[in-house]
């Protein structure tokens, strides 16, 4: 049945919406290959450099740095998300957290949300912060390292 006869119009098929090559496309990649950030062999790395702003009037200070925090976790599980070049191991992060751009210094992504409460509790008006998505590769632990061994007891 195609479109012309008033039916709906299979997959794969006389789409008129679509263009071949789009089509195509969309029949060869699985729903976690098609990413709007995907591009050829390579990913798009988005960068995130905001201004977050804590003093909205009209709305309560403590939902605003929840929101904040919502919005850079949405990024980065967004992120985390888009498939991996060849040869890399996870998505790593760049940080750089300040009171504004031109005081931002480089941090750990792990440490980020600990300098936003920080900034948060000294009652600061405003903070800044930048993202961007890096390729991160995981290195090998020396041999001798005991890290993962168990203590032993006396």
């Amino acid at each position: 049945m195609g479109v012309a006869s008033g039916g709906r119009a299979r997959r794969g098929t006389d789409t008129p919406s679509l263009s071949a090559s789009m089509r195509d496309k969309a029949d060869n990649r699985g729903p976690r290959d098609f990413h709007p950030c995907w591009v050829g062999a390579e990913a798009l790395k988005a960068i995130v450099r905001k201004t977050y702003p804590l003093n909205i009037e009209g709305k309560n200070r403590d939902r605003v740095l929840d929101a904040i925090k919502h919005d850079i976790r949405k990024y980065v599980k967004r992120q985390r998300r888009v498939a991996l070049p060849a040869g890399v191991d996870f998505w790593d992060f760049d940080c750089k957290f300040g009171t504004s751009k031109d005081d931002a210094t480089p941090v750990h992504f792990g440490e980020l949300m600990g300098l936003i409460d920080g900034v948060a509790k000294e009652g600061g008006a405003a903070f800044y912060v930048e993202l961007l998505a890096k390729n991160g590769h995981r290195k090998a632990k020396p041999a001798g390292s005991t890290d993962s061994a168990p203590a032993e007891q006396p």
